[in-house]
């Protein structure tokens, strides 16, 4: 039997409801459970890992090793306590026991916390240290009991189904669900559940009854390799009512069988192609080349597909506007509660179109997707078909050990392959703190080794 426990932190009452339980259970594991004291055993680690899990969109095993996001979960479950026992402060020693019913076992303090007022550390006169989670308590008395709900549906075993609700203006709500999975603790634990796992159960945004096709047709539908099958390309530009809208804007297409993004403007084109992210630009010879900034890696790969996707991501409610001719308008709310007008194509389900307010004192604004016309030809794109080269790049940089006082060399490679005509300059040495030189020995100005050659480019953080 399923119980719903309603979390309204405004309410005083729950602070007996849930304290009693949440920090001892001295029953044996294999004593039938009164229904409803799991959940109140749980409930403050269920509801700060649930808060964590929505405002950071993580979840599951990477959440949870997350020391951020840990953190965040602490700060959350501060605020619990300050909400229902009108506790301020926490000692390390609590801020600890949690971490650990999460799993956490060595997890410190986020060292800019402090410094950007996430939490304050407070030190008392006979050397004792306590934690004020200040942010985390002026965001639950903004949020809870204002426009946002949490509730728990308890299930059978050692788990629960968070239940984030949000209310928006005009009678619109929308809900997250979180199942959160739990084992019993040790017996000397301070907690007597330990959290195992937190996993959001995916739902889509809340369609109008009159809408005839599913979220899911329509982000499959703008999958930018499924709108390139039926299009040549796609132009998105912005109407701002600002002199030179119309020299302004992006394209999307095919070059060579590989999405690629190409942004312009009056003095710019840039944009991203198999993984590279570059400008083509006027360089300091005098030549016009593309010039790479950043190589994506696995783990900050951008995927093209999702480049129109992208624009509806944080939608939660979908209401149907109005049907014209071959566009069907969609109001849509997003997570933060703003809202944009959304245009389809009737028969494809493309995006046509965004209207959007930035506020009332700025015009409305709008966005336009047009799929008709193939875009202009790139000859830089084309490199790609000829000879390639290989950039070799050795990364010097110098880090501080504590524990010996000294500062210590680390290097690094790394080796590419890009088209002869493609320079490689990487944003770290363009604005970052490092110096590209051609020579290990960091001897006079980077310049350009030319076009159709092999080359090494080092990277140092040493300073003349």
């Amino acid at each position: 039997m399923k119980k719903i426990l309603s979390l309204l932190l405004c309410l005083a009452l729950l602070a007996g409801l849930f304290a009693v339980s949440a920090f001892a259970d001295d029953t044996p594991a294999d004593t039938p459970r009164a229904e409803g004291d799991f959940t109140a055993a749980v409930a403050p680690q269920a509801f700060a890992a649930t808060m964590a899990s929505w405002l950071s969109d993580q979840e599951g095993a990477e959440a949870l090793a997350d020391p951020l996001f840990l953190w965040d979960a602490a700060g959350w479950y501060a605020a619990w306590l300050y909400r229902t026992e009108g506790c301020d402060l926490l000692s390390p020693e609590a801020v600890d026991d949690f971490l650990h019913s999460l799993g956490a076992e060595a997890c410190p303090l986020p060292e800019s916390w402090a410094e950007y007022g996430v939490v304050r550390v407070l030190r008392t006169q006979d050397g004792g240290t306590y934690y004020d989670f200040e942010q985390h308590k002026t965001e639950i008395d903004a949020m809870l009991g204002v426009d946002t709900m949490v509730s728990f549906i308890e299930e059978t075993g050692n788990s629960l189904t968070a239940v984030l609700s949000c209310f928006y203006e005009d009678d619109l709500s929308a809900e997250w669900l979180y199942t959160v999975d739990f084992e019993k603790a040790d017996a000397e634990a301070a907690f007597p559940y330990r959290l195992t796992g937190l996993c959001l159960l995916e739902n889509g945004p809340q369609l109008d009854e009159s809408i005839d096709f599913s979220w899911a047709e329509l982000l499959d539908a703008n999958r930018l390799e499924n709108v390139l099958k039926h299009y040549p390309a796609v132009r998105i530009s912005a109407e701002t009512g600002l002199e030179g809208d119309d020299r302004n804007g992006t394209w999307l297409l095919d070059s060579g069988g590989a999405l690629a993004q190409v942004s312009y403007g009056e003095s710019y084109v840039g944009g991203q192609f198999r993984d590279c992210f570059f400008e083509y630009e006027t360089c300091e010879d005098g030549a016009e080349r593309a010039v790479v900034g950043h190589i994506a890696t696995e783990e900050d790969a951008v995927d093209l597909n999702n480049y129109l996707t992208d624009y509806l991501s944080g939608v939660v409610i979908v209401q149907l506007e109005q049907e014209e001719d071959d566009i069907i308008w969609l109001a849509c709310t997003f997570r933060g509660g703003y809202r944009e007008r959304i245009a389809v194509d009737r028969g494809t389900l493309v995006l046509r179109a965004i209207d959007y307010s930035s506020g009332d004192m700025v015009p409305p604004s709008e966005i336009r997707f047009d799929y008709m016309k193939p875009a202009p030809v790139y000859p830089f794109l084309e490199s790609w078909k000829g000879a390639m080269r290989t950039v070799s790049l050795v990364w010097e940089s110098f880090e501080f050990d504590e524990e010996s006082g000294e500062w210590e060399r680390a290097v690094r490679t790394e080796e590419v392959s890009l088209p002869g005509d493609w320079e490689y300059l990487p944003y770290e040495a363009r604005w970052g703190e490092y110096t590209a030189y051609t020579n290990p020995d960091y001897i006079g100005p980077y310049a350009y080794p030319g076009d159709g050659v092999d080359y090494t480019l080092y990277l140092t953080t040493a300073k003349g």
